[in-house]
């Protein structure tokens, strides 16, 4: 070839219509870096492709149409940084798990690009191929589902970044396996802290934990307890006012940010716990400044005003008559949330002496009518579900969604539909095969099928279980059984002979 044996260190072949990379395609070059095949139609590559680069340091292969991490990058001990971004191939990208066999030769490689690319599930050691791993970029690969030990085997990884999938929780032990690890980026998920297992505790070197974007409402202590992370990000979830110490503990905390993470209030526990902390963002929350914690926030906020030079951020939100005038300029009630020390026995003890008294007789009343009240709270109960079920009954598109393996289609089609829609006054039922909509992706269409459907009804076989669309539907059903307060589930068991 005309290049071979030329001092060049950079070659960039960008949309050049490429679609495969063939043995002899590339030409010796022994002082080669840097190499670029972005954007091109590549699906194929040939094992020994890269011999003649042994001094190839960067490889882009972005926006090609890749379905795995080529074989051909495990025989160059040079290689530092991949770039797979962007890829989009037929039936998505696999990463190599455990049960993939290392070569001769383990790779160096430093940085992984995966952003972009369906990735979808990560099994059990999903990169132990590159133990050398130092940064790990995962942005929005549409993950819905780790394994427990996912990234096992990358102890040298500081930096990991999930931005922008679809992570609900993940194993306690998940991220526990990365002692070196620095920076934790999980923006824009949709984790929530009220089911998950999520901790950070065993992560002794983490400085920046990104959780912005998602959906936590409640902090628990637990998620941070023992954490080192200097900087904190949680804007833009929909936080409710904690009443136990949650940041003051985290050692070498200095950066919190709560903007836009819909606080009305901060009390005296909260104030308490961001004192420490040198730098606290608060900006752009909807501020209750009727409440009688207000006094807390103003006093936080002249606190920083060596630090804060604008306040127009930090602006009431309620009551109306209030609307859009400075925390600071409001005026706080306090003949509303001030007691005053005056005849405290006429006005406290007696009024507390009844009440007790009160309470004393209805307790013992109610320990004496015990089952009676139960049995009537059960009826109550029962006849506001069904009241609920009968409002709601009309606004539903289907009677039912049911979540089924392919394997189980032909019982379904040929047993269920028949028995429950052909009969009079029939059900009308959503099944994948043929209510899904075309030009949705598929967690698009089962999160809205199950939203139109009065039931959601599960076919229960083996098949079922190893199914990971399956258990997904299962995830979101339960969500939304837990969101919306609904009887919706219907569980059904198939023996196969």
């Amino acid at each position: 070839m005309l290049l071979n044996g030329l001092d060049i260190r950079n070659i960039f072949f960008p949309g050049s219509n490429f679609h495969s990379l063939k043995d002899g395609d590339i030409p010796m070059l022994p002082n080669l870096t840097q190499l670029s095949f972005a954007r091109n139609q590549i699906k194929p590559i040939s094992l020994n492709v890269l011999q003649p680069l042994p001094a190839l340091q960067l490889l882009d292969l972005s926006g090609n149409k890749l379905n795995n991490v080529p074989p051909a990058i495990f025989k160059h001990s040079t290689l530092e940084i991949l770039d797979l971004s962007n890829n989009r191939p037929e039936h998505g990208f696999a990463v190599p798990g455990e049960s993939e066999k290392l070569e001769e030769t383990i790779s160096n490689l430093r940085v992984l690009n995966l952003s972009n690319t369906p990735v979808n599930v990560l099994p059990n050691n999903s990169f132990h191929v590159f133990p050398k791993l130092t940064q790990l970029i995962l942005r929005n690969c549409s993950i819905f589902q780790f394994s427990e030990l996912a990234f096992l085997s990358l102890p040298k990884l500081e930096i990991l970044d999930l931005t922008r999938n679809k992570i609900v929780s993940t194993y306690k032990t998940t991220f526990a396996v990365l002692p070196k690890l620095r920076v934790l980026n999980l923006q824009r998920n949709i984790i929530s802290f009220a089911d998950s297992t999520i901790e950070f505790s065993p992560l002794q070197n983490l400085h920046v934990l990104n959780l912005s974007f998602n959906n936590i409402t409640f902090l628990n202590h637990a998620n941070f307890a023992a954490i080192t992370t200097v900087s904190l990000d949680l804007r833009g979830n929909k936080l409710d006012p904690w009443t136990t110490t949650t940041f003051s503990e985290i050692v070498n905390l200095s950066d919190l940010h709560l903007e836009s993470s819909s606080l009305t209030l901060l009390n005296r526990i909260m104030l308490n716990d961001l004192k420490q902390i040198e730098n606290v963002s608060l900006e752009n929350n909807p501020w209750d400044c009727l409440s009688c914690d207000l006094i807390h926030l103003q006093q936080w906020l002249q606190s920083q005003q060596s630090m804060l030079n604008d306040f127009s951020n930090y602006i009431c939100h309620y009551p109306k008559s209030l609307r859009n005038t400075k925390v600071l300029d409001a005026r706080y009630n306090v003949e509303a949330c001030v007691i005053l020390p005056f005849n405290v026995v006429l006005y406290v003890v007696t009024p507390l002496t009844c009440v007790t008294a009160f309470l004393i007789m209805f307790v013992s009343v109610c320990y004496w009518y015990r089952w009676y009240i139960r049995y009537f709270l059960f009826l109550c109960r029962i006849k506001v579900s069904n009241f609920r079920e009968k409002k709601l009954s009309d606004s539903y598109l289907y009677d039912a969604f049911v979540s089924y393996c392919d394997s189980d289609l032909a019982w379904v089609v040929q047993k269920l539909v028949p028995m429950l829609e052909n009969q009079e006054g029939g059900l009308h039922l959503c099944l994948h095969d043929r209510n899904f909509l075309a030009g949705l992706s598929i967690e698009q269409n089962i999160i809205e099928s199950i939203d139109k459907s009065r039931k959601t009804v599960f076919i229960l076989s083996p098949s079922f279980l190893k199914s990971q669309w399956c258990m997904y539907e299962i995830k979101i059903a339960q969500h939304r059984l837990l969101e919306n307060n609904r009887n919706s589930l219907v569980l059904v068991k198939i023996k196969k002979k």
